[in-house]
């Protein structure tokens, strides 16, 4: 890697507010030098590219994610309609999951900033259940409550309106006044599909697809596509996740990497014997092959 080049990362990386050092109490203690390493195994149009997508790229850093999710509430509190008088939280699950969810975190946080949260919305009354179908149980009828779904990160959206269609199925005659999802971070992308649904989506920071509605690639897209397809190639990940789950084309990072992000980011796969360097890696979980 040329010497230039490394200057260019480590402007990058003085923009962006991330740490050019070792930090080992950081999430990603050697954030620049992994980043420096996997940038040395792209060609030229790949790492250009890459440069060109990471100023985009938002880091949720965990200390922060008690700020950023009173923000996003405060943000969802301003579209609640009149008729909205007790708020109910409830993480967002996946239906009949057994893995733990990244929602459960943010529940949680939730719970720890009650005194907080129930001051911005008074004189309505906060209240908390641990899944919607305590909620569709407990309070399902009442169309004075408002049903506010939490995670950290929204992607394509699918979680969310597989999650209301069990609710609906399971629980036909469940009314909120109005249903939200509320997250740190979103892709624009889902606003849609879940306004379809009748759900509200409200986050601190919406995301744009890195590539296309990147206005500085503008008419060079396509090629940009082309390009990242080919890293993906060369990383070893299936043609239909090259651009991050659902094709969702995320730049983000959160306690956990998405896999809607880009696979160059996160993966932890061998590329050519070695395990690839990814800046901000989603360590894969151990598997056990069943006894015969």
């Amino acid at each position: 890697m040329k010497a230039e080049e490394l200057l260019l990362i480590g402007q990058l990386f003085n923009s962006l507010g991330w740490p050019t050092e070792v930090d080992e109490h950081s999430q990603f203690p050697d954030l620049f030098e992994r980043f420096c390493r996997m940038f040395s195994r792209l060609d030229q149009q790949q790492r250009a590219l890459l440069l060109e997508l990471t100023k985009s790229y938002t880091w949720i850093k965990p200390q922060a994610t008690p700020s950023v999710f009173i923000t996003a509430w405060k943000k969802m509190i301003t579209q609640l309609p009149p008729s909205a008088q007790f708020i109910v939280v409830t993480p967002l699950l996946k239906p009949a999951s057994t893995r733990p969810k990244s929602s459960d975190s943010i529940y949680y946080i939730a719970q720890g900033h009650h005194a907080n949260l129930d001051s911005t919305i008074k004189p309505r009354q906060l209240k908390f259940c641990k899944s919607t179908s305590t909620f569709a149980k407990k309070c399902g009828n009442a169309n004075n409550a408002a049903l506010v779904l939490v995670d950290d990160y929204v992607g394509s959206g699918d979680t969310a309106i597989k999650a209301l269609a069990q609710l609906r199925k399971d629980f036909p005659n469940t009314n909120p006044a109005i249903t939200i999802v509320l997250a740190l971070a979103a892709q624009t992308e889902a606003i849609a599909p879940l306004a379809a649904q009748g759900c509200l989506l409200v986050a601190d920071q919406m995301l744009n697809r890195g590539i296309s509605d990147n206005q500085i690639l503008a008419s060079a897209i396509p090629n940009a596509m082309q390009i990242m397809d080919s890293i993906g190639k060369r990383i070893g990940v299936k043609k239909a996740d090259r651009f991050g789950y659902s094709h969702t084309e995320a730049l983000a990072t959160l306690t956990r990497t998405p896999n809607n992000t880009f696979p160059v980011y996160w993966t932890d796969r061998k590329v050519g014997g070695k395990v690839w360097d990814s800046p901000f890696t989603r360590v894969s979980e151990l598997r056990f092959n069943r006894g015969r």
